[in-house]
């Protein structure tokens, strides 16, 4: 599956460079165009994933419980450290207060930017969600090295 899904991605992220050389120019001063070219590519991805790997899918059994955030973060924390998670947080809203102050300037480049403090903002919030259970991580560490 990991192979399929990696040629999925070379010839799908192709068509789509391809394809956006020749639609910049009229979507690139139109924000609703924007936004409907997302939305298609969303889409058409979203189906043609589902198309090819709809039989492997079907073959893989269900486990019984899903898999929380929480759980999804723990693993992920183990193999970074805290400065990671701080510098992605600082770094990450700085950019959203870069984005949010370009929107304020350039109207222009409104849909844009709006995207752009949406996107940052998630990986702020995922960044000091992380941040926050590595530093418990490491206090729950020295408490158990103290005792």
């Amino acid at each position: 599956m990991f192979r399929k899904l990696t040629w999925f991605y070379r010839v799908f992220l192709s068509a789509l460079f391809v394809a956006l050389a020749f639609l910049t120019p009229r979507i690139i001063d139109q924000p609703l165009r924007f936004f409907a070219l997302l939305g298609a590519v969303t889409i058409l991805q979203w189906a043609v994933l589902r198309l090819v790997f709809f039989r492997d899918l079907r073959k893989l059994t269900r486990t019984q419980v899903r898999l929380t955030w929480k759980t999804l973060f723990a693993k992920v924390v183990k193999w970074y450290s805290a400065r990671f998670f701080k510098w992605g947080l600082f770094g990450s809203l700085a950019l959203v207060a870069v984005s949010a102050v370009t929107a304020i300037v350039d109207i222009d480049q409104l849909a844009d930017t709006l995207a752009s403090v949406a996107v940052l903002g998630i990986s702020a919030a995922a960044c000091g969600y992380a941040l926050k259970l590595k530093l418990a991580q490491k206090a729950q560490e020295a408490a158990t090295a103290e005792n």
